[in-house]
């Protein structure tokens, strides 16, 4: 199941991007799909001595909601490109992925089309995992995530197909332990961050369904990891406004006006969080990048 698993025959090639309530908006945008179905250059297995680059996550790394050109990953991308020859803009991401598919997807890959010289992944929530249902093997075949944990009552919302919160999260730091080290020893540059995870003084506000403490202690987990990049919520909002201040500076393109803070389904991340995330990639990338 994942990477390669054959979805529905009625996917077209070419997909609406969600909008939401943006009605007016929902002719304006679609997502150009790959062979397999992914937001991704097709896929291929000879690279030709050009920097082989791989995005990996869930909807937050898709680029859910946003054109193609606002997204963190394809930013990452293209930035790279200006001073390196690239294979392809190679995207696995998937909708409703969890960590741990995430991750194994990552290896399925590499089996058929080779080992990337740099893997950019950005996580999760850590309170999805897989679900089983009674006529199939393994997980559920588009949405494979649930959520687990259900913060009043501190229990499984399922005991039937869910685990509590604090063992997920110790086999989360089992699969992220495998692959930081299978990327070590394979001389491939792992860098690693979560859309779900801001360090901040103040409550936790990105992630309303898991408690501060929590919060803080899945962060203190992933910091051990050299590849993983820690996010700031004071760094974010700085660099929010700095960023707002040069659009404001000079004409944009109505598609970044239209999704600053929010993405076009007013439920994803916004072109101004993606591009704080591509920043902080790079800045691990090429050691003397800075956007303040």
């Amino acid at each position: 199941m994942g990477l390669f698993y054959k979805k529905s025959k009625n996917v077209l090639t070419k997909e609406l991007l969600n909008t939401g309530n943006n009605k007016d908006l929902k002719d304006l945008y679609l997502y150009s799909l790959n062979s397999l179905f992914f937001r991704s250059d097709e896929f291929i297995n000879s690279h030709d001595e050009k920097l082989h680059v791989l995005f990996s996550g869930c909807s937050e790394t898709l680029g859910e909601a946003l054109p193609i050109n606002l997204t963190w990953s394809k930013n990452v991308y293209n930035i790279l490109n200006q001073s390196n020859n690239l294979s392809g803009y190679f995207n696995i991401a998937e909708r409703g992925s969890n960590n741990f598919q995430i991750i194994s997807d990552i290896y399925k890959y590499i089996i058929k089309y080779g080992k990337p010289n740099i893997i950019i992944i950005n996580f999760t929530e850590m309170f999805r995992g897989y679900v089983s249902f009674e006529d199939q093997l393994c997980i559920a075949q588009y949405y494979p995530s649930v959520r687990v944990f259900n913060k009043n009552s501190n229990q499984n919302l399922n005991k039937n197909n869910s685990i509590e919160i604090n063992v997920l999260l110790n086999h989360f730091y089992e699969y992220y332990l495998m692959l930081e080290e299978y990327c070590r020893v394979s001389n491939i540059q792992l860098i690693c961050f979560s859309w779900a995870l801001y360090e901040s003084n103040k409550e936790n506000i990105k992630n309303k369904l898991i408690d501060k403490d929590f919060n803080n202690k899945t962060i203190n987990i992933l910091k051990q990891f050299e590849s993983y990049i820690n996010l700031s919520f004071d760094e974010l909002q700085k660099f929010k406004e700095i960023e707002f201040k040069k659009i404001n500076e000079k004409q944009m393109d109505q598609d970044v006006l239209n999704c600053l803070d929010y993405a076009l389904d007013k439920s994803h991340c916004g072109y101004l969080e993606n591009m704080y995330w591509s920043y902080k990639v790079l800045e691990r990338i090429f050691d003397d990048y800075s956007w303040n």
